[in-house]
């Protein structure tokens, strides 16, 4: 689980070794799925202290293999109309979707693989959500996408997951309860995470070149 927690009472981040200080023997609790974790420090190992989560005790996505779960997310309530609406909302906004990605990624984010996670989006039907406004799009592509490998300019591999409480994509808009967040999970850094809240109010038009290299679509075609 990485080498920080939030701090109970400051509600801020905290280090494993301060935490250590601060509530000795005391576990912490996963800001993604709510349970306990406790420090791990293998006498025998290289790794430093860190947090994780017990044996069989959570299904906490930041484990690598319970993300899988996204996999089974599809569309209970349809709505056709609003999907179109949608598509063709994300069509004149694919720069600026591609440029969200990124900045929520926090590093490079191939073009090629941007247009491999609206091939996903479309093969998993994730337009025909319910309730689905421009504000998830971006969070739902890296998240429904999987795993980014570590790759020429991006120093580590990554993926994302939402809070451990949703059992579909649109859990975010319908239950009040489930956090506005998004995680980056770094797999190969004792899945260290990094959260960031779920906001966007603003797109960029598209350059022209790119509606093509996406979709396929020429650019003046309005809609998929």
């Amino acid at each position: 689980m990485g080498y920080h927690v939030i701090d109970p009472e400051t509600n801020e981040k905290i280090h494993v070794k301060d935490w250590e200080v601060k509530y000795p023997g005391l576990d912490a609790t996963c800001d993604v799925c709510n349970t306990e974790m406790y420090i791990r420090a293998e006498a025998t190992s290289d790794k430093k202290p860190h947090f994780a989560h017990y044996p069989k005790r959570s299904n906490c996505p930041t484990i690598l293999k319970n993300r899988k779960r996204y996999e089974d997310f599809a569309p209970t309530e349809i709505d056709r109309v609003n999907a179109e609406n949608i598509k063709k909302t994300v069509l004149a906004n694919l720069w600026g979707t591609f440029l969200k990605c990124q900045e929520i990624m926090e590093t490079k984010l191939y073009e090629s693989e941007f247009k491999s996670m609206i091939k996903k989006a479309n093969e998993r039907n994730i337009w025909l959500y319910k309730g689905l406004t421009m504000k998830y799009v971006p969070y739902i592509l890296l998240v429904n996408y999987g795993v980014f490998p570590k790759a020429d300019k991006r120093s580590k591999k990554v993926h994302f997951v939402f809070d451990a409480v949703i059992s579909n994509f649109d859990d975010l808009w319908v239950e009040s309860k489930v956090k506005q967040k998004i995680w980056r999970v770094y797999p190969d850094y004792e899945n260290t995470i990094e959260t960031v809240d779920i906001e966007w109010d603003e797109c960029q038009y598209v350059k022209p070149y790119f509606i093509n290299y996406i979709t396929g679509i020429k650019e003046e075609a309005i809609q998929w």
